[in-house]
């Protein structure tokens, strides 16, 4: 049975895989992959809702960084009346009347704080919106780290004293963990 230079089969994806030698040439045959989250073309009901609640909560995190990264002075005077009273430090103005030195150090420290934030959320959209939307294994395990440091860290502020901001820490943290476990089973399975 003699086998063509190129071959397709009736499945989705790319694989390219050596075929027969044919006299004195090597033939390559291209053999189509079926990938377990793709249905004739279509992202599967559970990955698309995954990959829109991972993209709200990606972009609420590079909406914090572009604040804190172009507007640090407003940023600090948001965040600090949302700490408890024993914890709450100065007002920017007064932070600002001790010491201009203070207040630079704060607004540098701030606005690196949203360069890490923006580059981090992007990253993590990024990682949702090609390779997580694909059902890649790996993809999965990345945003199960790069979600759970964000979704840590928000609830570890909001348990030491920044507890008005509870209720977004606790949506954030139930869209990250549904975007997360839903498709699980279809990207595992």
């Amino acid at each position: 049975m003699k086998r063509s230079c190129f071959q397709h089969s009736a499945l989705n994806g790319l694989q390219i895989s050596r075929g027969p030698i044919h006299g004195s040439r090597i033939c390559f045959g291209i053999a189509k992959v079926q990938n377990n989250t793709m249905r004739s073309g279509r992202l599967s009901k559970s990955l698309l809702v995954a990959v829109i609640l991972l993209l709200i909560f990606g972009g609420w995190g590079a909406m914090e960084g572009v604040m804190a990264l172009f507007s640090p002075e407003y940023y600090l005077e948001m965040w600090i009346p949302m700490m408890n009273e024993e914890l709450r430090p100065a007002t920017v103005s007064e932070i600002g009347a001790l010491g201009q030195n203070l207040l630079e150090f704060m607004t540098f420290t701030t606005q690196m704080l949203g360069l890490v934030m923006l580059f981090a959320t992007l990253l993590f959209c990024v990682v949702v919106l090609v390779p997580y939307r694909k059902g890649e294994k790996w993809a999965w395990y990345a945003t199960l780290v790069i979600g759970g440091i964000y979704v840590a860290g928000a609830l570890t502020l909001t348990y030491v004293g920044m507890t008005s901001h509870a209720p977004v820490s606790v949506v954030m943290a139930l869209l990250w963990i549904v975007g997360v476990a839903l498709p699980a089973r279809e990207i595992f399975g």
